[in-house]
């Protein structure tokens, strides 16, 4: 299952509808994830709109390998 949920068309998928949204939206990586690399996530970033992308320590589950770093980037979109 978390094979499954892990699959990297999930996350192009859903490109286009944070696009429609045009809300807010933070991406948090793991710089060493080479599973979905982190080229990816700031090709993300260009292509959504009102998005940042913070990275952090780690690879593919970054909140497994910097949980403080990956709180506290959620804590900090959250108060803007």
């Amino acid at each position: 299952m978390a094979m499954a949920a892990a699959a990297a068309r999930y996350t192009v998928e859903f490109v286009p509808l944070l696009q429609e949204a045009q809300i807010p939206t933070r991406l948090v990586w793991g710089r060493e994830d080479d599973f979905q690399k982190i080229s990816f996530a700031r090709r993300y970033v260009r292509e959504i709109p009102g998005s940042d992308l913070v990275e952090v320590n780690g690879k593919h589950i970054p909140t497994e390998d910097s949980p403080a770093a990956v709180a506290e980037a959620v804590l900090n979109h959250l108060d803007t």
